[in-house]
């Protein structure tokens, strides 16, 4: 019998996991305030991978994240003037 997926604690089919409370709270915080982003310093991160296809995921995926939170005071003036509820307003 063969099987193709067996228990596991995770997805093994994911690349990013949030299994800590605190990283769940900062991707919350991140994904909408542009003000959180200033403890970030996302532009002088770096990555030395041996793999070049994972230097190649660091670099657009880096690309992305800063394209993302150059974005968010938009969005932060958005949600501001649209009544939207979010899992922590109870």
């Amino acid at each position: 019998m063969v099987k193709k997926d067996e228990p596991h604690f995770s997805s093994i089919k994911a690349h990013n996991h949030l299994i800590h409370f605190e990283e769940y709270v900062a991707l919350y915080l991140l994904n909408f305030s542009a003000a959180a982003w200033q403890c970030v310093d996302i532009k002088n991160t770096t990555y030395q991978s041996k793999n070049p296809q994972n230097q190649i995921i660091f670099n657009a995926e880096k690309t992305a994240l800063i394209n993302y939170s150059q974005g968010l005071k938009e969005v932060e003036k958005l949600f501001a003037n649209v009544s939207t509820l979010m899992m922590f307003d109870v």
